[in-house]
């Protein structure tokens, strides 16, 4: 986690924190060593300029609350040496409390309590304090500006996090599926619901309508990934980020194409548009199929069926049995020669929908 390194300290302080807890704030701090077996303590010599603290994986010493996972922010401060003092500045939502009052900066003296967030229970582990180092004294744990870079994190147990369950890479555009909120590569979810209906995970009902990309998350995998992961590694995941992004801007450049061309049309045409739900004639259904090649997928080919009003909505809340088979009909969707369910004619009408 550390930078571990046997020295005699030249550090400008050193924080002490208790691994079992303590009854009172004062237990911190041992005068005598015969009394320190009984206080598990870890003590940190510092020496780098600037030293960070919290739950992310990149600080220099990682601090979890074990009952409130969001009381510690991911960094939540920072403590600046100039010169010969320490300054600590809080960075965090749930605030840093230096001798139980609540700072956004200061200048840490002898024997500060530093508490990260709000909580007070004697079990805490959140707890540090301050003492500025005694020259020759030395520690296994010390974090100088020559310390091993936390960037060597093993990711071994943020692995089933962060990897896609279906392609079992790094998620490149994380996308959640409603309501059980999986998260999956954005490319996996679509190559998915082409020939499927549920989640690929929990086999719960969903659609590639109800999925929804999640912007953070995909900031947050390539903040880790930048810093654990070898150059070539991080390059080819950046490759596959960047070429996803091209070709969903390139979608989102077909549906504005489309709605304009689709409102000038209106506006300048008086003929009605076809309707799913009437007999198209051999000229229309050849029209209509040439159209919608150009849209295999996404948004806009969503919309192009949205213009003959063949609408999730229309399929599973409007259409009777007949209106059902007529409009698989004009889509050319094969039928069988054995009467099929309304469901499954609704489900074959969807997959059309969404994918080719």
């Amino acid at each position: 986690m550390f930078g571990h390194v046997k020295f005699r300290c030249g550090c400008s302080y050193e924080l002490r924190r208790l691994l079992l807890g303590a009854h009172c704030v004062s237990s911190f701090y041992f005068p005598s060593p015969e009394v320190r077996p009984r206080f598990p303590v870890v003590c940190y010599h510092i020496s780098r300029s600037r030293t960070t603290i919290g739950r992310g994986l990149t600080n220099d010493i990682r601090v979890e609350d074990e009952r409130h996972e969001r009381m510690i922010s991911l960094q939540h401060l920072v403590i600046v040496k100039i010169g010969n003092s320490a300054f600590l500045v809080d960075t965090s939502l749930n605030g840093t409390y230096v001798n139980h009052r609540r700072v956004r900066r200061c200048l840490l003296q002898m024997n500060d309590v530093i508490r990260l967030g709000k909580t007070r229970r004697k079990n805490s582990r959140t707890n540090f304090v301050f003492i500025p180092s005694e020259k020759g004294s030395s520690s296994r744990l010390a974090i100088t500006d020559l310390s091993p870079p936390r960037d060597n994190t093993n990711l071994s147990d943020l692995d089933s996090s962060i990897q896609c369950p279906k392609c079992s890479d790094y998620m490149v555009i994380p996308t959640a599926v409603a309501p059980c909120n999986d998260h999956f590569c954005n490319e996996c979810l679509e190559q998915h619901f082409r020939a499927s209906d549920v989640c690929p995970s929990c086999t719960s009902p969903a659609r590639l309508l109800e999925t929804k990309p999640n912007p953070k998350m995909t900031q947050i995998i390539d903040k880790i990934l930048s810093h654990v992961l070898p150059r070539s590694s991080y390059n080819s995941f950046i490759s596959r980020l960047s070429r996803r992004k091209s070709i969903l801007i390139h979608r989102h450049n077909q549906l504005d194409q489309l709605m304009n061309k689709f409102n000038s049309v209106k506006s300048a045409s008086e003929d009605p548009f076809l309707a799913i739900y009437q007999t198209w004639t051999h000229f229309e259904k050849t029209k209509f199929s040439k159209g919608i090649t150009n849209y295999p997928i996404g948004d806009p080919r969503i919309y192009y069926c949205w213009i003959v009003g063949l609408t999730p909505e229309w399929v599973f809340h409007y259409a009777n049995r007949t209106e059902l088979g007529v409009a698989m009909e004009n889509l050319g969707i094969p039928r069988p020669v054995s009467e099929i369910s309304v469901e499954e004619m609704q489900q074959k009408l969807i997959r059309f929908i969404y994918s080719s």
